[in-house]
């Protein structure tokens, strides 16, 4: 394994530890994989092709959390989810949220980005946790319901 994926999964499992200390609603992480270390994905009901994502990048800088929609429904899933826009920007309270359509290659996904933060810095680290935390938190608050009706 290469520092950088070690430096990785030990990110994701700081995280873990400080969503489990700091959160009742997202006690249930899963742990970090090698195969995706850049990235930590979180079920959140309505079967195959939807989930939340967690990523990292240390190259561009930022964290993201977001809403994604792979598989044969994608495309269904995210007009749906269009057609929903202001009613789900709305609970984001003034984030900027990006919307990403899929295409025949590329999943789709909702996601809000934090840019100008260094994963591997660790005196960062608990800022970068909380508004992890605080995001995916509100991702799944106003996902979850959402997933069923899609």
């Amino acid at each position: 394994m290469s520092d950088l994926v070690d430096r990785q999964m030990r990110y994701w499992s700081e995280f873990g530890t400080h969503v489990r200390r700091n959160s009742n609603r997202m006690a249930g992480l899963p742990s970090p994989h090698p195969s995706t270390a850049n990235e930590l994905l979180v079920s959140i009901g309505g079967g195959d092709g939807v989930e939340l994502r967690m990523w990292m990048n240390t190259r561009e800088q930022l964290i993201a959390v977001c809403f994604y929609l792979t598989g044969s429904e994608k495309d269904a899933r995210y007009d749906a989810l269009l057609s929903m826009q202001t009613e789900i920007d709305a609970a984001f309270r003034g984030d900027n949220l990006e919307w990403r359509q899929p295409s025949s290659r590329a999943a789709g996904y909702i996601a809000l980005i934090k840019q100008n933060v260094d994963p591997l810095d660790e005196s960062d680290r608990e800022t970068q946790f909380v508004w992890l935390q605080q995001k995916l938190e509100r991702f799944d608050a106003v996902f979850r319901p959402i997933v069923k009706r899609i």
